[in-house]
């Protein structure tokens, strides 16, 4: 035994197993918690929104099954992925939006999986068929490969990104049903073998839980146990001839769950590529994300890519070559499976992992985050590569550590980029204008940076990142367009002060993408805005029908009732928005505003303080009050109010201080006379009138 083999010899004899591998595994959790410190900083982006902060069946408030069921669903009340949005629905629980518990977790997801991802490499390396060639190495390729696939900038989106949980707890319970699956294959006892075989069984149908990619696991294992545990041979390949229909009807049976047949070509109405192209051009796309994983700099990384797609084989030229390495790796995989098993698994599962998300669904391109899975065997040749380097120039202790020396500075370099990756993600500005930046002829990204813009108030930088979406004109789907000319209609109307002009952009959006329920709330604004109170009442009640459970639908529906003059049905919608547990603050308000109008200040004194308990220093619900309490002769209450609507007021001007009111106040629900509040005011002894 040369004196490389000697070392790990003896550092496994005198450690002993559990030992070592938890050296192993609380080195993982170091390096990741180092490179991954700053990801706790991250905030809301992209499809954490409509997955999470407007998807109300994850807002768990009690810890009961009813509401841990709720939250099975996602924001189309559709049973997929349940595992993944109950995880989200705790996270609700326990911290409600604030981002910091959801990146916790997403970060023990991360950790759980490379843990896992070494204890099977490491046992993987350790069976028969391989134990020869790699056992003695077991515990350094194993190590090497976990850390090389763990601190990658290529998981960032799928650990940092916080809706990409999906991705990564679908890559966490997949690798622990390999491992409890080896593990009952390797196991003595029948009792050990089923208790394993269930660990197995039940972690396959929890990653299915959390994503379908996870379907290809019983192909996964098929190849796993054929080329790593029994070996190719003629007598293997006839004996699992019958066995090999069983991955089959699992996957096919997954797949009619899962899958809408009938309206996959019709996806394809929606996309800038039709299914002949999208199968042309992901062969380009692998081979683009093989090469992010070999050589992951900041500059090659961005939430969103932009592509060419392929149009023919030739077309652009690299097509036919990308069609023919995928179909090369895949037939040497086959064919060479019996004299280089290991390798041969290592491509195959790469490649098996991306088939569901890279063949004839009509989903988007291209996402980094789709590698976490196919990725995990990605790095057991290179670390076998550096294990046989080591052992090749074993009395050559200098090369030996240059080419240690080389394997941490590359993680080094990765840890780095991953740390300025998650802080991107942090500022969803810095984000958005990174991405723009790496892919400026995409629409979408330049619309995402506008509305970072626009929620900081930056109407300008917003405006010209609409202008350049709207002039890079490729979008992905429709919907994206439609979401573009939502956000040019609602600069018109917030920073322009535009209405006609944002009327014009949100209907063209409500074309274009009606599925947007906040184009719908916009146009119902627009037109109370512009005094056509009845359209205003048909746009807010056909989105309340649709989408129930916002509480901006119902508002502006009560309101345009209100500006009707239709108090009783302002009073009753408002009572069904309340019902159905919505935020009580604004729907008081306009109860209590209905009932002044309707002449019963004593009612609209009750519920407008109602509203005030639940909205404080709403400067329009003071007003409000203030004319009630006159009304019903409480000059105490009155008094008080007026005091604390001088601290509310400042030193503005009495004229701006009122006439600004309509515009922080969703138009303006309670229509105050500035001259009939001025003599109330006046009537308050106790202070002066500016």
């Amino acid at each position: 035994m040369d004196r490389h083999n000697d070392f790990f010899a003896v550092n496994l004899s005198i450690s002993g197993k559990a030992k070592t591998y938890t050296t192993a595994m609380g080195l993982v959790f170091v390096l990741l918690a180092v490179v991954y410190a700053n990801s706790f900083y991250g905030t809301w982006i992209f499809d954490d929104a409509p997955n999470i902060l407007d998807n109300k069946n994850v807002h768990m408030e009690q810890l009961d099954w009813p509401s841990a069921e709720k939250s099975l669903y996602n924001l189309n009340h559709q049973l997929k992925r349940p595992l993944a949005f109950l995880s989200l629905g705790l996270n609700y629980y326990f911290g409600q939006t604030d981002p910091w518990g959801y990146h916790l977790v997403n970060f023990a997801v991360h950790v759980l999986a490379a843990w896992f991802l070494f204890l099977l490499i490491a046992k993987t390396l350790q069976l028969p068929q391989l134990k020869d060639a790699y056992g003695r190495h077991a515990y350094f390729i194993a190590l090497a490969a976990t850390v090389f696939w763990a601190v990658n900038p290529v998981q960032v989106t799928a650990v940092t990104y916080i809706v990409q949980r999906m991705a990564s707890m679908a890559g966490l319970f997949y690798v622990m049903a390999m491992y409890f699956y080896v593990t009952a294959r390797t196991s003595q006892g029948r009792g050990k073998k089923t208790a394993f075989f269930a660990a197995a069984v039940l972690s396959g149908i929890f990653a299915m839980a959390s994503k379908q990619n996870a379907a290809m696991l019983p192909v996964s294992l098929f190849f796993y146990d054929l080329f790593l545990i029994q070996g190719v041979s003629r007598s293997s390949l006839r004996k699992n001839l019958v066995f090999a229909a069983i991955p089959l009807v699992l996957l096919a049976a997954m797949a009619a769950v899962y899958t809408d047949f009938s309206s996959l070509l019709q996806g394809y109405e929606k996309r800038p590529f039709t299914l002949e192209q999208r199968l042309l051009t992901q062969p380009r796309i692998l081979f683009f994300y093989i090469s992010q994983l070999l050589y992951p700099t900041a500059d090659r990384l961005a939430l969103i890519h932009e592509v060419q797609i392929s149009t023919g084989l030739l077309s652009p030229f690299t097509t036919l070559a990308a069609i023919a390495g995928i179909a090369a790796a895949a037939v040497f995989a086959f064919v060479r499976s019996a004299k280089y098993p290991l390798l041969c698994f290592c491509i195959l599962f790469f490649l098996i992992n991306h088939v569901i998300e890279s063949s004839i669904i009509p989903l988007e391109l291209i996402y980094e985050h789709r590698n976490y899975l196919p990725s995990m065997f990605f790095f057991v040749p290179v670390a076998v590569f550096m294990a046989r380097a080591m052992d090749y120039f074993s009395y050559r202790r200098g090369l030996q550590a240059a080419i240690a020396l080389a394997a941490v500075l590359v993680w080094a370099g990765q840890g780095h980029t991953v740390y300025m990756r998650n802080q991107l993600f942090a500022d969803p500005v810095a984000l958005w204008a990174d991405n723009a930046q790496k892919a400026p002829g995409l629409s979408r990204v330049h619309t995402n940076l506008g509305s970072a813009l626009f929620e900081k108030n930056d109407y300008k930088g917003a405006y010209e990142s609409y202008l350049l979406a709207k002039d890079a004109d490729y979008f992905h789907n429709p919907s994206n367009q439609g979401v573009l000319y939502y956000n040019l209609g609602r600069y018109y109307f917030h920073a322009d002060q535009n209405t006609e002009k944002a009327l014009v952009h949100i209907k063209k959006s409500l074309e274009m993408y009606p599925g947007n329920w906040r184009a719908w709330y916009y146009a119902a604004l627009c037109e109370t805005s512009l005094g056509r109170y009845e359209t205003a009442h048909s746009y807010a009640d056909t989105a309340v029908s649709r989408w129930p459970e916002k509480e901006t639908l119902h508002y502006v529906k009560a309101l345009s009732l209100l500006k009707q003059s239709d108090y009783e049905a302002c009073i009753q919608a408002a009572r069904q928005a309340l019902e159905k547990d919505l935020p009580e603050g604004r729907f008081y308000k306009l109860m209590g505003v209905a009932y002044l109008y309707e002449g019963k200040p004593d009612a609209a004194v009750r519920l407008l303080e109602l509203a005030e308990d639940r909205m404080p220093g709403n400067v329009e619900l003071m007003s409000a009050l203030l004319e009630a309490y006159e009304q019903t002769g409480d000059v105490a209450a009155r008094n008080q109010l007026v005091q604390e609507l001088f601290c509310e007021k400042e030193e503005t001007a009495w004229r701006n201080f009122f006439n600004n009111i309509a515009a922080e106040n969703d138009l303006n629900a309670y229509e105050f006379d500035p001259e009939k509040l001025r003599s109330i005011i006046g009537k308050s002894k106790d202070v002066l009138l500016r």
